[in-house]
């Protein structure tokens, strides 16, 4: 229903407790046939649908590369007049709880999504 544009995201080697300025960085352009992100009409003086939302990690997840099973917590924003859509996304491991992985991503809603 999202189709990811970019994903910035923030990883700790193992076995180092977290901390931003140590962890490894990495931008992500996710497909060559997604629509570029455009920063254009959504101001913050309209109304925004968000969601928040558990899943589990799954082949082709941002995580993916990172975790092989986990819990990814999204907090998700979209635009319904721009259809552009936000979210901020933590990876946890399933075998041991850990926080494994930040990313910020964004890209566009499906028209269903954001109408």
């Amino acid at each position: 229903l999202i189709q990811w544009s970019s994903i910035l995201r923030a990883r700790m080697p193992s076995p180092q407790p977290w901390s931003l300025p140590r962890s490894k960085w990495e931008k992500t352009a996710v497909s060559d046939d997604a629509e570029p992100f455009r920063d254009d009409g959504c101001t913050f003086d309209r109304p925004l649908l968000g969601w928040t939302c558990v899943d589990s990690v799954e082949s082709g997840d941002p995580f993916s590369d990172i975790v092989h099973q986990g819990i990814v917590l999204h907090m998700l924003g979209v635009c319904p007049e721009s259809r552009i859509a936000r979210s901020i996304a933590r990876c946890y491991g399933s075998n041991d709880g850990e926080l494994k992985s930040v990313a910020y991503l964004q890209g566009l809603a499906a028209d269903e999504l954001a109408g």
